[in-house]
């Protein structure tokens, strides 16, 4: 099937020389789109009308495709991507397979990655063959920092093509940058993506890269989402620990009034020694007094993890690209710790 039948603005000169393919739409049954929604001729993280009465900046950010994924069950041979996105950025500390390419995980095992070139950098393809024919789970990550608007996938022809079964649980973030997935080298490399995978749950990608400022109209759409653990780490982004105080327990009580039993995490900021010390003690302070005021007054579905703890020997040299924001061994670390607290928590 010529892809141009499905989209003639999707005009790929494929240089993919397999010829028993078929040609699907993501946004067709039986695949199922998680973490992000149509919206138009893009993808997008939540509703853009919440989003722009949040900020511009969120606007901007929720166009991103951080967390998005499509699964699917198929025992074709083999699986080809074809790509297209309105632009490529260029980001001097994450390598274009995290910010602009798609990843593919095969039963939970990462197979292969799809990422722009120089040639035709806003249309981007490849395949990747299976050792054997059999079924396999397949979950394929979008962009964590660029939009897209088409994904179209070649499948063996005469392969079987399943729905796979639901998740059972699902978590929800909230951040920063490092939410969002800087600098992950791939989609399957945020932490918000190792910790759903590492429990077998779906989830949803709220970063915002530099604008997660605890908001009330964010607070009042996360509050409406179907979540059993909302993780909650926008310390980064308060631009100081004044506003993350004004902010901080006003957006966690708007979501515990409408989830009484929800368990929430809070954790502070990683990179605890960037920036004012000082200012960094009083908001860890700020957040860990939201932890322990919920707990005094009887709440025993709250969790807190100190940031400072998160790379532990590994350190600022092996976990993050800049000092900040975390390599994929940063992630990694993170996601231990988020994973091993909610496997603590009985449902």
């Amino acid at each position: 099937m010529n892809i141009e039948k499905l989209d003639k603005n999707m005009k790929v000169n494929t240089k993919i020389q397999e010829k028993n393919l078929c040609v699907y739409n993501i946004d067709d049954e039986p695949f199922e789109l998680l973490g992000v929604q149509r919206d138009g001729d893009i993808y997008v993280r939540m509703d853009l009308n919440v989003a722009k009465s949040v900020s511009q900046s969120v606007y901007d950010l929720a166009k991103h495709t951080s967390g998005g994924r499509v699964r699917f069950k198929t025992d074709s041979k083999f699986i080809a991507l074809f790509c297209k996105v309105p632009a490529v950025g260029t980001m001097r500390h994450m390598p274009k397979t995290g910010q602009c390419g798609f990843d593919v995980f095969a039963d939970g095992i990462f197979t292969t990655f799809v990422a722009p070139d120089d040639e035709t950098p806003e249309e981007f393809e490849g395949i990747h063959y299976f050792p054997d024919k059999k079924m396999r789970e397949i979950v394929i990550g979008f962009p964590l920092y660029n939009t897209t608007n088409h994904l179209y996938l070649g499948l063996e022809n005469g392969a079987a093509v399943e729905k796979c079964p639901p998740y059972e649980k699902k978590v929800v973030f909230y951040g920063s940058s490092i939410t969002q997935g800087a600098c992950a080298s791939r989609p399957g490399s945020s932490y918000p993506s190792i910790t759903a995978r590492s429990l077998g749950w779906d989830f949803l990608n709220l970063g915002f890269s530099g604008n997660a400022k605890g908001e009330t109209a964010m607070a009042n759409y996360i509050k409406n989402l179907k979540m059993d653990v909302f993780v909650y780490d926008y310390d980064h982004n308060a631009p100081d620990s004044a506003h993350l105080e004004k902010t901080h327990k006003p957006f966690f009580d708007i979501i515990r009034a409408q989830n009484p039993s929800l368990p929430v995490i809070f954790m502070s900021r990683p990179d605890f020694h960037n920036g004012s010390l000082e200012d960094n003690i009083k908001r860890k302070a700020v957040i860990f007094n939201t932890f322990a005021k919920a707990m005094a007054d009887g709440d025993k579905n709250v969790y807190f993890i100190d940031g400072n703890s998160l790379w532990g020997e590994y350190g600022y040299d092996c976990c993050t690209v800049d000092g900040c924001h975390p390599t994929d061994l940063g992630m990694w670390r993170m996601a231990e710790m988020v994973t091993n607290t909610i496997r603590r928590i009985k449902f």
